[in-house]
């Protein structure tokens, strides 16, 4: 996993506090029990269920700035993932971006790793956010939150050079 210098750097240059972006690194990475949870990594991995839980407890803890700490921790946790795994930097852009807006959902990612490759970033990007309204169930503010993951998607996207350029580096060292 990138070091917290990373996560920290990448935070803050979205516009987290830095108060917060460290609080959410340490109950992911150290999986402390968290509001009656331990969150871990377990979210990362396909369940949205554990995403949108996740979702509900760092929001309810933090607020809106929780949800992006959570959501750019977890994202670049991913990218480190799939590096490791020699994936090409489209298919890691379009595994990223997937991951964030069907809220971790596995089974829609191995729908589109079947589409041709041409054609999985494009896929992506024309859906909607819908994944997001298992909030609704949780009595959660949507719109609020699926503004956070359009700006997460966003700021990936203008800074995935630097992101992968980053965590590669820190590999060599």
């Amino acid at each position: 996993m990138p070091s917290w210098r990373i996560h920290r750097y990448f935070a803050n240059k979205i516009g987290i506090k830095p108060e917060i972006s460290e609080e959410v690194d340490r109950i992911i990475d150290l999986e402390k029990e968290f509001k009656g949870y331990k969150i871990g990594h377990d979210w990362i991995k396909g369940n949205i269920g554990r995403f949108v839980l996740a979702v509900e407890l760092f929001y309810e803890e933090f607020g809106i700035d929780g949800v992006k700490a959570m959501l750019m921790h977890g994202a670049l946790d991913y990218i480190d993932q799939l590096l490791k795994r020699n994936f090409s930097r489209k298919e890691i852009l379009w595994r990223v971006l997937a991951w964030i807006k069907f809220c971790g959902a596995r089974h829609v990612i191995c729908y589109i790793s079947h589409l041709p490759e041409d054609e999985r970033l494009r896929w992506v990007e024309e859906q909607e956010f819908s994944y997001y309204e298992y909030l609704r169930l949780r009595e959660m503010p949507v719109e609020e939150v699926v503004k956070a993951a359009k700006e997460t998607i966003l700021f990936i996207i203008q800074n995935f050079n630097e992101i992968l350029e980053m965590i590669r580096m820190e590999e060599i060292k």
